[in-house]
C-alpha cells in the first residue's frame, strides 16, 4: 500500500502508444481481449488454473507472478 498523495495539484498520468497502418492499424482492444484471456486480473482467475503463456507475455516485473507457488518459474519467466 503506498502513502497518500499530499501534492496541491492533481496527479496526471498519459500513455500514448502508436500503431501505424502497415503495422496493423489500432490494436488497442485486441490487445486487452489478448492480454485478459492469457493474464487475468487475480480476482478472475480460476483456481487452479496456470497462466504460463500469459506471464511469458504480460508478467515481467509484476507481482501477480507471485500469486502462484513457484511463481511461474517453470514458465521461464
Amino acid at each position: 500500500m503506498s502513502l497518500p498523495t499530499t501534492a496541491l495539484t492533481t496527479l496526471t498520468f498519459l500513455y500514448t502508444t502508436y500503431n501505424s497502418i502497415s503495422d496493423g492499424g489500432d490494436k488497442h482492444e485486441a490487445y486487452y481481449e489478448d492480454r485478459r484471456r492469457l493474464w487475468p486480473p487475480i480476482a478472475e482467475r480460476l483456481p487452479g488454473e496456470r497462466y504460463d503463456a500469459g506471464a511469458k507475455l504480460y508478467g515481467f516485473g509484476t507481482p501477480m507472478l507471485s500469486v502462484v507457488e513457484d511463481g511461474y518459474k517453470n514458465a521461464g519467466v
